[in-house]
């Protein structure tokens, strides 16, 4: 899985291994593995830059397992475990909304649940996903929006074509023009103007 910051810089997780591209330098620098998760670990990152701190987060599922949950903080150069979702998941994306970084689709679950920045605590929200145990999404968020845009994805080996706007402040989720095409995993980019690539 992949994840950016502001300052060039493109984030990189395979199994334990953790590194980065600087756009800048264009050249790969290796960081320190996640010392904390399982060797062949599988999951999503997400960029987080919360009260001056710069940080990754990384939700480790284990299949049959509850997941696990990661921090990488850029001054230290190094990971800690943070509290657990208390749930499985699988196929899942993280993405960040102000103080909050979503866990959203999931083989195992229909369920949206969040990590509080404020006081690292896991919260159920009171809605669930559009559809049931949906997974392999694309998410996306336009600059100076905290929604979601959350593009395509999978009900178990079907893909499909939906496309939705989560509204955090409202908990709710806005039905969007389909794709053109089904379109599960693709890489979602936010190009300025309220477009998005795929």
């Amino acid at each position: 899985s992949c994840t950016s910051d502001s300052n060039s810089k493109v984030y990189f997780q395979r199994a334990n291994t953790f590194w980065y591209f600087d756009l800048q330098e264009s050249r790969f620098w290796p960081l320190a593995d996640i010392s904390s998760a399982e060797d062949n670990a599988e999951g999503s990152i997400v960029f987080s830059s919360h009260d001056g701190a710069n940080e990754v987060y990384f939700l480790e599922e284990k299949g049959l397992f509850k997941a696990e949950f990661h921090r990488y903080n850029q001054t230290s150069g190094s990971w800690s475990p943070e509290r657990s979702p208390d749930a499985q998941y699988t196929n899942s994306k993280l993405a960040k909304s102000g103080t909050k970084i979503f866990a959203l689709g999931n083989s195992n679950s229909s369920q949206i649940r969040y990590f509080n920045l404020d006081n690292d605590q896991w919260v159920t929200t009171s809605s669930t996903m559009p559809k049931a145990n949906m997974h392999s999404l694309s998410l996306a968020q336009i600059d100076s929006e905290t929604d979601i845009l959350i593009l395509g994805g999978s009900v178990g080996a079907t893909a499909f074509t939906s496309v939705w706007r989560y509204n955090v402040g409202g908990d709710n989720f806005e039905s969007l023009p389909d794709l053109k095409l089904a379109a599960p995993e693709a890489a979602a980019v936010p190009m300025g103007n309220q477009q998005v690539y795929l």
